[in-house]
């Protein structure tokens, strides 16, 4: 019986050691580097047909006033410390990152690359700190 209650014990820990993370939007975002994104959307050169080829579907689109047309790709991660769920001592001890990729590529009237921007965040946050 101790034998259970150990294992129980060992298995709740690892529990709020581990944490999770969450991952969502266009992966591609993350693993790429900005010089990747210069080789690959050349300005005046590389058409919305092949960026949805390269990049898949956007997360967003918009249409300008002018009629062109801007493709919204979008990218988050989020680790989150398993000891955020604990009552009260949560707020004290807990700590998560929190990464967002978001690229933003504007075409001309013949949909090919006029220019992009490419915005990259990383925050971390941690339990309140007692002085």
């Amino acid at each position: 019986m101790e034998y259970k209650k150990l294992m129980l014990c060992l298995g709740l820990c690892s529990l709020l050691i581990a944490g999770c993370t969450f991952k969502g939007g266009n992966e591609i975002l993350a693993k790429k580097t900005q010089e990747d994104f210069k080789k690959e959307l050349i300005k005046g050169k590389t058409t919305k047909a092949q960026v949805i080829q390269m990049y898949g579907k956007p997360t967003g689109t918009h249409i300008e006033e002018d009629g062109t047309e801007t493709l919204v790709y979008e990218y988050a991660e989020a680790d989150y410390d398993a000891t955020n769920h604990i009552p009260l001592i949560g707020v004290l001890i807990s700590k998560d990152e929190i990464r967002s990729h978001n690229l933003q590529i504007y075409f001309t009237k013949k949909d090919v690359v006029k220019s992009y921007t490419l915005f990259r965040n990383s925050s971390q946050n941690q339990g309140v700190k007692l002085q």
